[in-house]
């Protein structure tokens, strides 16, 4: 499994690029939670309060699109850095 930093390298690779590979598409919760390194109970609460979109594909498979993934982490960590930059 590749780590964060190079996950997100080669998903903003193929966005410019235009393309965006298939496996990219979409992240069961185990898969976005192991890139994460967050416990899946707490990628499916943030799913839940809709902080995360997902589809749902049947009554109990739930997918994170990958852009989505990406938008929300990437707002996640601007939110950090002006935390940050306020106390510092």
């Amino acid at each position: 499994m590749p780590t964060l930093q190079e996950w997100l390298d080669r998903v903003r690779r193929d966005i410019i690029e235009g393309k965006v590979p298939e496996t990219l598409q979409f992240f069961t919760i185990s898969e976005a939670a192991a890139l994460l390194h967050v416990n899946r109970d707490h990628l499916y609460r943030l799913v839940r309060e809709g902080k995360i979109p997902f589809c749902r594909f049947g009554e109990r498979t739930y997918r994170i699109p990958a852009g989505a993934l990406l938008e929300w982490l990437t707002e996640e960590i601007e939110q950090a850095r002006s935390r940050q930059d306020g106390h510092s």
